[in-house]
């Protein structure tokens, strides 16, 4: 086992389009407490795991989220978080560095404000954006841009990469999957041309990364359940 990804919550600002975790939500079901899911990390640790990365929703909304990132132990593992920006501070960016946070996924879909913001559901959502990045910049901490593409948003992922590599950030490519607030979608998925484009990218950004290459075996292929475990809100294992 190589990474944990916990969804720590649901709650979020965003309504963007293509949503997986839209589909964790469950009225009457109660979150994870931290010492709950400290002992999962603990027993993911004596499986091998050394990083974690915790998701939502939106983790900066967990009104618990630096004593979760507290029981991770960032300074003896790899520990980070997704944001969409909205709400992180810069007083949270001082703490996540105390503890040992080193690098943040800063979640964007365009360098295009408008473009953005209808992907996101959130007018100004560019501009968060950008705020948090300044405060990485100021504070020391690197950068990771996750970016879903699929077929409709790949013109824009080849503008996020530019903008990424200007930038000295480090892009992670995730493929759009039909489910959450996207279910059924499957007209937006891939084809020849697609997996074309992408390779090509690829050779294009030599750091550019995607969940199937970084595997520790070195080969392509899903690390789903021997290399990569994520623990839904409410503790469901996938």
């Amino acid at each position: 086992l190589r990474i944990m990804e916990f969804s720590i919550n649901t709650a979020c600002q965003s309504r963007c389009d293509y949503c997986y975790a839209a589909k964790f939500r469950r009225r009457g079901d109660t979150l994870l407490e931290v010492e709950e899911i400290a002992e999962v990390w603990g027993q993911a640790r004596r499986l091998g795991a050394f990083a974690a990365l915790l998701l939502g929703g939106e983790p900066t909304l967990h009104p618990r989220l630096l004593d979760i990132l507290r029981v991770l132990e960032p300074r003896k593992n790899i520990v980070s978080f997704a944001t969409n920006s909205i709400s992180l501070t810069e007083d949270m960016v001082v703490e996540m560095k105390k503890l040992g946070i080193f690098v943040l996924y800063v979640s964007m879909n365009s360098v295009d404000a408008e473009k953005n913001a209808a992907v996101r559901g959130y007018r100004g959502h560019l501009d968060h954006v950008m705020r948090v990045l300044d405060l990485c910049r100021k504070h020391g901490l690197d950068v990771v841009l996750p970016i879903t593409t699929s077929k409709p948003l790949l013109a824009d992922t080849i503008e996020l990469l530019d903008f990424s590599r200007k930038n000295g950030f480090t892009a992670n490519i995730g493929l759009f999957a039909p489910t959450g607030r996207a279910e059924g979608r499957h007209e937006e998925l891939f084809d020849d041309e697609f997996w074309k484009t992408l390779r090509e990218l690829y050779d294009r950004n030599p750091g550019l990364r995607g969940d199937w290459d970084t595997n520790l075996t070195l080969e392509v292929g899903c690390p789903a359940g021997y290399e990569k475990l994520h623990v839904s809100p409410y503790g469901d294992v996938t």
